[in-house]
């Protein structure tokens, strides 16, 4: 098993990024289940949840981020390494966008087509779902990146 003693304080970063995304990603889905109008309708609830948790995720990658930078000093150089492997990262993230959106695109046009109705009614799509869709394909494809970045910097391209 290993630390944050034997990461190195790139790695440290990408740990935090991923782990706030889950974790801001997770808060704002359990929140959102209980209030009553839950993915499909605007509210003010829904508004204030908004609010909230973008001030958390602030303030929660001020204190990560800062107390990361505070325990290791100095920033590590850039090399060529780093640029492959952010590279690889960005295009298979890339990937698991653009794949997701053609996903999504796909299903709003079965879900415009009217034969649907009756034969699939679970499809419907509310605007407020299709954003909250959005939001899980971004979480997807920063997921993909930062577990993309920490396997290869494991692996050691």
């Amino acid at each position: 098993m290993l630390s944050l003693q034997h990461l190195s304080t790139r790695e440290q970063n990408i740990l935090a990024t991923l782990t706030l995304d889950l974790l801001v990603t997770l808060y704002y889905f359990s929140e959102l289940a209980g209030m009553e109008t839950g993915l499909t309708e605007p509210s003010e609830q829904m508004g204030q949840l908004i609010l909230k948790v973008i001030i958390l995720s602030i303030l929660a990658s001020i204190l990560l981020f800062g107390w990361i930078r505070w325990r290791s000093g100095e920033e590590e150089p850039r090399d060529e390494r780093d640029y492959q492997i952010e590279a690889k990262a960005n295009s298979i993230a890339y990937g698991v966008l653009f794949g997701a959106v053609a996903l999504l695109i796909g299903h709003l046009i079965i879900n415009a087509i009217d034969w649907h109705a009756s034969v699939m009614p679970f499809l419907s799509f509310t605007p407020m779902l299709c954003a909250h869709a959005l939001l899980v394909i971004l979480l997807l494809s920063s997921t993909a990146k930062s577990v993309t970045q920490l396997y290869l910097y494991r692996r050691g391209i």
